[in-house]
This record gives C-alpha cells, structure tokens and sequence, in this order.
C-alpha cells in the first residue's frame, strides 16, 4: 500500500490551442498576433485524475474561443462608445501625425483585459483568472504559457489584421489578426531574400489587407491609385483614411485607419487567396522558367500554398 503523500500534483497541456487576435499601437495603428497555449492545471486527483484530457482541453479552448481568439484585445484604459443596438465604438489616436482609428463592431469583437499594456504577460494573467473559476472545484489553480512561434534562420514573419465578411465564424471579424511565417522557394530551394522582400519591405511586417469590395471612399482611392481596381498589394500610402464596412453574421462592422497601413485586395482575403496574390507579386522579380512557391500561413501550423 503506499504512503499518503502531500505532494503537489499537476496536469499540463501543451499546444492546447492557438490564439489569434489584434491589439492596438500608437505608431503601427493595430498589429496581428498569434501564441501557443500551454496550460498547466495544479491541484488533487480524484480517482486518480485532476481532470479528464479531453474534458479539459474542450472546456478550456472554450472559453479562450468565447473570450479573446479572433478579437481585438484593449486595455482598461481604452474609452468606447456602446449604442443602443449593443455596438461598440471606439476611437484610439495614433502619435503626432500618423492620423486616427476607429472602430465599430459588435461588444463580442472586443476583449477588455484588466491591464495597462497587451503584453503575453496580461494576456497570460486574464486567461488564468478567468479559466479558474469554470475549473472542477478540485483544481486549485491554474498556471498558463503563452509562445510565439519561433523561425529559424532566415525565416520572416507578417503580422496582419482582416476581416472576411462572409466567414461564418469570428473570422468575420474585422480586426482579427494573425502572425504568420512567410516561406519562399525558388527552383526547389529557400529563397529568403524574396520572403523578406515581401514581408519586410512590402507591407513592413505588419499591415491590413482590405478587399476593395469593403471600401467606402473608392473614388478617393481610385484618384490617388488608377490602378487600384484591378492590382492586388497595393499599399495606400497617399490617402490619409481608408473607410472599410460591411455586415456579417455577427452584425456590422466598420474601420477607419491611415493608409499607410491598409494594402488593397480585389478579392476576398483569405490566406488561400493571399498566398496566391503573394506568388503574383514575387513572380515578376523572377525569370519566366523559375519556378516558385509561396507558403502563407495563418497563425501558427496553418497555411496555403501557391505555385507559380
């Protein structure tokens, strides 16, 4: 028979899920995220389990789903406007003369984190506060790690924010956002002076990709960018606002931001599509026989692939 023991005993779970979303910054207007999440359950085992694994991984992602995947993550300090309807407004001034955003989207598109700055460290601490109390009453605490995916030489990452108006889930979202690699191969091996040639020097590592569908001030852009209609990636820099809307499932939503974070799409911006657009791009830097591949992703282990 053993001996009653007094040590402390956990359960872990790595790579429980994925967490895309957005937050806001005074130069860069709003920047695409995504992390890991491991969590780590302490507490005493009842028949000798804390919580069953697959119990817990459904709740738990659960409530990561509901609260903070695919939304955009503001602190305490950050004033809204909330409408009769139940929508939010929120209007966030960006430093000296980069302009404005604003923001009107259903109270589900937002998560209000008790904090002065996003950081993975006040994210890490609202999850844990919020996991807790929904845990079976024999977990005593709960301990969360939250990892940013790490490339290896070479390789380079986008951050980005979209919205696809007709996704049937929080992908509608307008200010949704994701970090994602960016791989390029050139006649069969990596090519990483094109990938950083279009994360890096392109859209600056870190952008909005808008269709133009969404576009409310079309004739404004189409005066300072002819081309605008039919060219994908073009990166709006000489209007001052770009105005997207539209309506989802979810309800409508709507974004002002400065040009210069906004790139233009004529189709939808979905990483199939993307992925395809970016190929175009880097083709023309190679000769007609090159072959290319292009690897998009969409947060972490995710992705589409396009040849040309």
């Amino acid at each position: 028979m053993l001996a009653n023991l007094s040590t402390q005993i956990s359960l872990f779970y790595q790579n429980l899920t994925m967490i895309d979303y957005a937050y806001l910054d005074r130069k860069m207007a709003v920047i695409g995220n995504s992390l890991a999440v491991d969590v780590e359950l302490i507490g005493e085992a009842k028949e000798g389990i804390i919580f069953d694994f697959s119990n817990a991984k459904r709740e738990i992602k659960k409530i990561i789903d509901q609260t903070i995947d695919h939304s955009l993550v503001i602190t305490k300090q950050i004033m809204m406007k909330e409408s009769p309807t139940g929508q939010l407004h929120l209007h966030y001034k960006l430093n000296g003369a980069k302009g404005y955003l604003e923001y009107w989207a259903p109270t589900s598109a937002f998560c209000k984190i008790d904090a002065k700055h996003v950081s993975n460290k006040s994210i890490k601490s609202f999850l844990e506060k919020i996991i807790l109390p929904q845990m079976p009453t024999n977990v005593r605490s709960v301990r969360v790690t939250l990892r940013e995916e790490e490339g290896k030489r070479g390789e380079h990452f986008l951050c980005y924010t979209h919205g696809l108006k007709n996704h049937y889930g929080n992908c509608q979202r307008l200010l949704h956002g994701h970090r994602s690699l960016i791989k390029v191969f050139t006649n069969g091996r990596k090519n990483s002076k094109l990938a950083a040639q279009l994360s890096k020097k392109r859209f600056k590592s870190n952008i909005h990709f808008a269709l133009w569908d969404n576009i409310v001030n079309k004739q404004e852009i189409l005066s300072a960018y002819p081309e605008a209609i039919s060219a994908s990636g073009i990166v709006l820099e000489k209007i001052k606002i770009v105005h997207l809307q539209y309506d989802g499932s979810q309800g409508h939503f709507e974004l002002k931001l400065p040009g210069f974070a906004v790139a233009l799409f004529g189709n939808e911006t979905t990483i199939e599509n993307l992925t395809t657009n970016f190929a175009i791009i880097l083709k023309k830097n190679l000769k007609q026989k090159d072959r290319l591949i292009v690897k998009g992703f969409e947060g972490i282990g995710k992705g589409a692939s396009a040849t040309g």
